[in-house]
């Protein structure tokens, strides 16, 4: 008899509760141990486990670089009148590695850690006079699902597609 065995035997009446305890801490984040290696890319085109912390963290990223944009975009427009269709025309760049590709009319910065990556049929990246579309555009879980997300002019960052929950 194994020691979970021996302290599930001891503590009978509140088994169920300790032995889903027990799973949890065995496999933090993770849907369902037989799924768990498949469910994330650690960046290096391969599937590991990554919790469920991990692939919010990811999404983070796309949504302050894509906040960054947006700061760079209004700037270019209080000087220019117009939005930009360039991050070249906004001096923007991501720092660091990224797990997204973004898109702006003129011109995609593909990641340095995942990727490439094409914008789904349908969805467009748009800079004009009166307004201005950037995406962020990753895989984070392996999946056939996009995540993908947008910002425009209002300044609000919106799921088009969230590859975690989909």
């Amino acid at each position: 008899m194994n020691l979970i065995q021996s302290a599930l035997k001891f503590l009978a009446p509140a088994a169920p509760v300790i032995a889903l305890s027990v799973i949890w801490l065995a496999s933090p984040g993770c849907r369902f141990e037989a799924d768990c290696e498949d469910r994330g890319c650690r960046g290096n085109g391969r599937c590991a486990c990554l919790t469920y912390d991990e692939l919010y963290a990811r999404q983070s990223e796309a949504i302050a670089n894509l906040k960054a944009i947006y700061q760079n975009e209004v700037a270019y427009y209080g000087e220019m009148g117009t939005y930009s269709g360039s991050f070249r025309g906004i001096y923007w760049s991501p720092e660091g590695d990224t797990a997204y590709a973004y898109f702006l009319p003129d011109e995609t910065l593909q990641p340095s850690i995942a990727g490439p990556y094409q914008l789904p049929r349908g969805l467009a990246p748009a800079a004009g006079a009166d307004d201005f579309a950037a995406l962020a555009v990753s895989n984070i879980d392996c999946d056939p699902v996009l995540d993908i997300f947008m910002i425009s002019k209002n300044g609000f960052v919106v799921s088009v597609s969230n590859d975690i929950t989909e």
